[in-house]
């Protein structure tokens, strides 16, 4: 996490001028932790979905359960345990993954970075309370289909932001509304961004 961030951080230093930050899922969390780390190089925060570590920790005995699988050579099973024990995709959507091979077999070769990933989100520990400093606007992002978690862990995060703009729900879409609606998600940037950096 703290090396993306710094990743994050030489971008916009780079860049020079302030920026508006956004962020889907674990990018999410890596934007709000670059806004914590220098606010002054943005001028608001857009978050896709966080997957915060809200009352427990994100993935906790499962998580070591899918490093476990993973270390022992089987992605598979490692990816399983993600999907449906940490991310909240249902039965049927897990079913349907697995009976598609070029997709089972990209999500077996995604698994070492996301159970990396998963890894460094739980590190920052849990509670929100470190985001109640945070001097940006930001606007939340949301789908309407997406696992009820998210948009919980979504609204616990609402609840703490000094600076919240607005909390949007694309009714007809989940997670991964910047790949299927693309067009929805730039509209919400675009209108976020008019206000914020007009």
């Amino acid at each position: 996490m703290a090396a993306e961030v710094r990743d994050v951080l030489a971008v916009a230093a780079e860049v020079g001028a302030p920026l508006l930050l956004v962020g889907h899922s674990s990018g999410a969390v890596v934007a709000l932790q670059s806004a914590l780390a220098a606010p002054s190089r943005f001028t608001g925060i857009l978050l896709y979905e966080p997957p915060l570590a809200v009352v427990e920790p994100l993935g906790g005995e499962a998580l070591r359960r899918a490093r476990a699988a993973l270390d022992a050579g089987d992605p598979g099973r490692a990816i399983t345990i993600h999907a449906r024990e940490i991310a909240g995709t249902s039965g049927f959507g897990l079913a349907v993954m697995r009976l598609v091979p070029p997709i089972w077999q990209v999500l077996r070769g995604y698994a070492p970075a996301q159970i990396t990933d998963d890894e460094a989100i739980e590190s920052l520990g849990v509670g929100l309370d470190r985001y109640a400093r945070l001097d940006l606007p930001v606007l939340l992002l949301g789908g309407g289909r997406s696992p009820a978690h998210l948009r919980a862990r979504l609204d616990a995060l609402a609840a703490v932001l000094p600076r919240l703009d607005s909390v949007v729900i694309l009714p007809r879409q989940g997670h991964l509304a910047n790949l299927r609606a693309p067009g929805e998600v730039a509209q919400v940037i675009a209108s976020f961004a008019d206000r914020v950096m007009g």
